[in-house]
């Protein structure tokens, strides 16, 4: 249970680091300051949980175990069943998580082993401190380390000198080993959400860092993103791997173009201090519980009693060689009526601790003729002897007619290190079990005024307050959840109108470019059609001339046949047919 508490802490942490970056420092352009932020949360959620403060709470109770108890008191009292089944579900939970992590870190332990694989199987050419593997398979370009993958026949010379460009940033700047940082992360918190958009996010900022450094190299800008868009590319790369061709290019380019944030945004940061603060109050800070002795008080309807505090030790805290040891203080009992208020004291005895036994169940006993039934609360310690327990299950086998049972086990010192106590009764039943190497807590046996009766402890009280505010945070992250879905929700419905609209316009100029070509190919065809009919006249017309035996031929026509009106003019036409 101790590991899942740590678990669902540090998830939480994560998360609380996550919702900062993605809803405040998301959109800066402070890369660095971005990566050290995002890896100072995942050292925070596997340290800070670890963190334990302690305070000091003092509660009053009386130093007897059977006791008459106000109902404000007893109305706390709550049923050890269900903490056993908190238990038996605590258990399965941890099981379950426990193979997650174990499937995940395989998986991981997988990618990492076929990545090396694939580098020791090609050749690799050193360069300063880079080492360039040139491969034949159809792999986006990726670094891992100090080593820089590509095909250098999937792409120009141009390109690849500014993928190189890139490579190397996330080399120079040691960018795997946040990326495996992420990933071990991941295996770890693999049942919370956010730890896997958190290795996206890192991965994410890393491609803007190595872009917005690679720019700086290049004279233009322009080729670089060109050369990101080109990236659009089907090609695969490992897994573990910082690859050039990312399917966020629309947001790197955007990132690339965006104007520098000031540096005075990284107050923005210090956001998460005073929430991890809030957190480590909440939730880090255990108390200790030291408990007061008081006078016992009993009261009822009809008469008011008080009783020695020795005699109100049914179950002490002292061992059996204790109370059979050493003689009982003398037992003075004083009982006052409504009806003659004058005390009346009883015998004072003195006599061996056996007999002071039996004179308590006495005592107690005409207690109960006495007055109607009141509430019982018997306490169980870790020093608490069989033979107390002898004689609790006897009285309730007496007084309220129950059969109780148990074992326990105890350590060197006699403590009480494991116990399983069970009872029936009249359509009453009730088990309990609890065990710890230093000793058990503390806890109760209760019986109210209707009958009802159980087990209780402060310990499992405060589990189910625990387990009330684990509820609350689980109800704030899916409203979180929830919040986050619809916000991507309304982005992608906004980009798919973007998509449609530009869709639309494209669609528009491509109607209007054909329309105008079909009216240029009308033009062209209604020209040549009306050159080839002039040719064809002109054609007809000389020929009709040579007919006649003239070699130079002027024609004029005035006719729509292009001959039947002809005038033919040669070199013996006189001035006067002229």
């Amino acid at each position: 249970m101790e590991a899942l508490v740590y678990v669902c802490k540090s998830a939480a942490i994560l998360s609380l680091f996550y919702l900062v970056y993605y809803l405040v420092l998301r959109k800066n352009t402070l890369f660095t300051a971005n990566r050290h932020f995002l890896i100072g949360g995942i050292l925070a959620a596997a340290l800070l949980p670890a963190l334990k403060f302690t305070k000091v709470v003092y509660k009053e109770i009386p130093t007897y175990t059977s006791v008459m108890i106000p109902n404000n008191v007893s109305n706390q009292l709550v049923a050890t069943s269900e903490a056993t089944s908190a238990l038996d579900i605590w258990s399965v939970l941890f099981f379950v998580y426990s193979i997650g992590v174990i499937v995940m870190l395989v998986r991981l332990t997988i990618q990492i082993w076929s990545l090396i694989r694939l580098i020791r199987n090609h050749p690799s050419e050193k360069r300063g401190s880079f080492y360039y593997v040139k491969i034949n398979e159809t792999l986006s370009p990726f670094s891992f380390f100090n080593y820089i993958v590509y095909n250098p026949s999937s792409h120009s010379e141009d390109d690849l000198e500014m993928i190189l460009k890139h490579e190397k940033v996330h080399v120079r700047e040691w960018h795997s080993f946040d990326i495996l940082l992420a990933n071990l992360n991941r295996c770890l918190q693999w049942i919370n959400p956010f730890a896997w958009f958190y290795k996206f996010s890192i991965e994410e900022n890393l491609e803007y860092l190595a872009d917005s450094q690679t720019v700086q190299q290049l004279t233009s800008k322009k080729e670089y993103q060109l050369a990101l868009v080109k990236a659009s590319s089907p090609f695969t790369s490992p897994a573990l791997t910082n690859p050039f061709y990312q399917s966020f290019i629309k947001k790197r380019i955007i990132m690339l173009n965006k104007s520098n944030s000031h540096k005075r945004n990284l107050w923005k940061m210090g956001i998460i201090l005073p929430i991890l603060a809030f957190f480590l109050y909440s939730f880090n800070v255990s108390e200790i519980v030291q408990y007061q002795e008081t006078e016992p008080e009993v009261e009822t309807k009809a008469q008011s009693v008080e009783v020695s505090p020795i005699l109100k030790t049914d179950i002490s805290a002292e061992s059996a060689d204790t109370i059979l040891n050493e003689a009982f203080e003398p037992i003075t009992k004083t009982i006052v009526s409504e009806e003659n208020t004058s005390p009346v004291t009883a015998t004072t005895i003195e006599t061996d601790a056996q007999d002071e036994v039996v004179e308590t169940m006495v005592l107690q006993n005409e207690l109960a003729e006495q007055s109607s039934f009141q509430e019982v609360k018997i306490l169980i310690t870790k020093n608490t002897t069989n033979a107390e327990l002898d004689e609790i299950k006897k009285r309730l086998k007496k007084d309220h007619g129950l059969d109780m049972s148990y074992t326990v086990s105890r350590n060197s010192n006699k403590e009480i290190t494991s116990i399983s106590i069970s009872y029936t009764g009249e359509n009453r039943n009730s088990n309990y079990s609890v065990s710890d190497d230093d000793g058990i807590e503390d806890f109760y046996f209760y019986e109210k005024e209707n009958g009802d009766s159980g087990f209780w402890s402060e310990t499992h009280e405060l589990r189910r307050e625990e387990r009330m505010k684990e509820r609350e945070i689980r109800e704030e992250e899916r409203a979180y959840r929830n919040a986050e879905r619809l916000a991507r929700t309304k982005e992608r419905e906004v980009e798919r109108e973007e998509r449609m609209k530009d869709i639309d316009r494209r669609r528009k100029n491509q109607q209007r470019r054909i329309e105008k070509q079909q009216e240029r190919i009308k033009e062209r065809n209604k020209q040549i059609a009306e050159r080839s009919y002039n040719l064809a006249k002109l054609n007809s017309t000389r020929s009709i001339a040579k007919s006649k035996g003239s070699n130079n031929v002027n024609v004029f026509v005035d006719s729509d046949d292009g001959y039947e009106n002809a005038i033919i003019i040669d070199k013996d036409t006189s001035d006067e047919t002229l």
